[in-house]
């Protein structure tokens, strides 16, 4: 028997994307209907640079920023190299300095001891 999807396994879903219209209205989306959905967002003016791989970056940053760990997210976005994540984990200068302020905060203050 394969792998289970952790979200599949907590959720009971197949998955998320489902057709709201036409034929297979209910079905699940397959990668082509998906492709056209975002190329009628596209085309229509709704959604200009909208398209299912910019959900992964999207995805990434996202979770970069709730403070999930890289490794955490490399396993989740199916990479075998870090490398490949970082790829998708693009901040924001925002994001950079938060991230900053936040690690000034947790440090020690200069000139204390560290040594027991």
């Amino acid at each position: 028997m394969g792998e289970i999807d952790p979200h599949t396994e907590h959720h009971g879903l197949d998955g998320l994307r489902v057709s709201l219209k036409g034929r297979r209205r209910g079905q699940p989306m397959t990668f082509a209907g998906l492709r056209s959905l975002f190329r009628h967002h596209r085309v229509s003016g709704q959604a200009p640079r909208a398209n299912p791989h910019r959900l992964r970056h999207t995805f990434g940053a996202d979770m970069v920023r709730a403070g999930i760990s890289l490794p955490a997210l490399q396993h989740l976005m199916g990479h075998s190299q870090i490398h490949s994540t970082m790829l998708y984990v693009q901040l924001a200068p925002r994001d950079v300095w938060r991230e900053y302020a936040r690690a000034v905060e947790k440090r020690s203050p200069l000139g204390s001891s560290q040594i027991p």
